[in-house]
C-alpha cells in the first residue's frame, strides 16, 4: 500500500520547485481491492486556499484505510476536458471569489444543457453522459466548498460591486460582506428530501472553521446541507450551505474533511452508493444490471483515534464559548 502522505510531500515539494510534470500529475491511486472509485480533483491550481489540498489527502487517506480502490485525477486547466462520465466525485475546493466567473465560462461550456435546470429535473436526464448535467443526472457527488459554491449557485458579486450569475444549480445567492467573517463552526448534515434514498451523510457531525467574505441567501425551496449548532452558518439563520440530490455546497473550512474523517468516510460511502456501485458485506453486488461493485470495510475508531480526540477538544472549547 503506498504511503499517502509520503506521495502527497512528493508532488507539493516538485510542484514548490517548479517542476511543471509534477504540477499537472494526471492520475494518483491507492492500492484497495475491487474497482475503483474514480475522483475528480477540480481545479487544484486555481481554487487552492484554506488548505484545500488536504481534503483530497483526507478522501485518499480515509479511502486507504477503507480499502476502497481509489483513482484521483486532477484538472488544473479551465480549457481541459473533464471526464464526467468516468467520475464518481467530484471536488471543488475554496479560492479567490474573482476566480468564480472563469470557473462558471468554463463549466457553462460542458454543462450539456441551459443553466438553471435543478438536478434531477427532466432536461438533466437528457444530457449527455459527458457533460456536469449527465454526471448530475446519473447521482454523481458534487462537493464544493467554501467561495467555488457561488459557481453552483444563482447570483453573486465581487469586491468591485459587479453582479454575476452562476450555473443555477444550487438555489442560493452570495453576497459581498463589508467584513469578512471567521469563526469556528458545529454543525449536522441534514437529509434531503431531493435524495432518492436515505443518505450516507445524514446526521453526520461536522467540526470546523468559517472564513467568509460572503452572506448566503437559499432561495424558496432550496434546502440547507447542514444544521448548526454554533456558528454563522450561511447568514445567521441556524442552517449552512445547500444541496440538491447529490450535489453540496459547504462553507466550511479547517480543512473540512481533515478535521471530520467521517465526513469523508460518508462522501465515499454516498459516492458508491448513488452511481450504483454499492457497499459490503452482504449488500456487496446488490448494484443494478452493469454497475461496478465496489466493497468498503466501514472506519475503525481506532484508525482516527486522533482526528477523534482533536474534536472532543474543539468541542469542548466551542462550549466554553456558547
Amino acid at each position: 500500500m503506498k504511503n499517502t502522505f509520503e506521495e502527497f510531500g512528493r508532488i507539493r515539494a516538485k510542484s514548490g520547485a517548479g517542476d511543471n510534470y509534477i504540477t499537472n500529475i494526471n492520475e494518483i491511486e491507492t492500492d484497495g481491492f475491487g474497482p475503483t472509485l474514480n475522483i475528480v480533483w477540480l481545479y487544484p491550481d486555481i481554487m487552492c486556499l484554506h488548505g484545500g489540498r488536504g481534503d483530497m489527502m483526507a478522501l485518499l487517506r480515509v479511502a486507504t484505510l477503507m480499502n476502497i480502490s481509489v483513482k484521483i485525477t486532477r484538472v488544473n486547466s479551465l480549457r481541459e476536458k473533464i471526464p464526467f462520465e468516468w467520475a464518481d466525485l467530484i471536488l471543488l475546493g475554496s479560492g479567490d471569489m474573482k476566480c468564480v466567473p472563469d470557473i462558471v465560462e468554463a463549466l457553462k461550456a460542458q454543462m450539456g444543457g441551459d443553466a438553471g435546470v435543478q438536478p434531477g429535473a427532466d432536461a438533466s436526464a437528457d444530457a449527455p453522459a459527458d457533460s456536469l448535467l449527465g454526471f448530475i443526472a446519473k447521482g454523481g457527488t458534487f462537493l464544493a466548498i467554501g467561495s467555488s459554491g457561488a459557481a453552483l449557485g444563482r447570483d453573486y458579486d465581487l469586491t468591485d460591486g459587479s453582479r454575476h450569475t452562476g450555473l443555477e444549480i444550487l438555489g442560493m445567492d452570495m453576497k459581498y460582506r463589508d467584513l469578512v467573517y471567521g469563526d469556528d463552526v458545529w454543525m449536522h448534515v441534514l437529509e434531503t428530501s431531493s435524495a432518492t434514498a436515505e443518505s450516507p451523510l445524514g446526521g453526520v457531525e461536522i467540526v470546523g472553521n468559517q472564513i467568509m467574505v460572503a452572506d448566503v441567501t437559499l432561495l424558496d425551496g432550496q434546502e440547507p446541507f447542514a444544521k448548526v449548532k454554533y456558528g454563522r452558518g450561511n447568514c445567521g439563520d441556524g442552517v449552512e450551505g445547500a444541496r440538491v440530490g447529490n450535489v453540496i455546497y459547504t462553507s466550511c473550512v479547517g480543512p473540512a474533511l481533515v478535521k471530520n474523517p467521517r465526513l469523508a468516510e460518508a462522501l465515499l460511502v454516498n459516492a458508491i452508493e448513488a452511481t450504483g456501485a454499492y457497499g459490503s458485506g452482504d449488500d456487496a453486488g446488490a448494484a443494478g444490471s452493469g454497475a461496478k461493485t465496489i466493497h468498503y470495510d466501514p472506519l475503525k475508531d481506532a484508525d482516527i483515534e486522533v482526528e477523534l480526540q482533536a474534536l472532543e477538544e474543539l468541542k469542548n472549547f466551542i462550549n466554553s464559548k456558547i
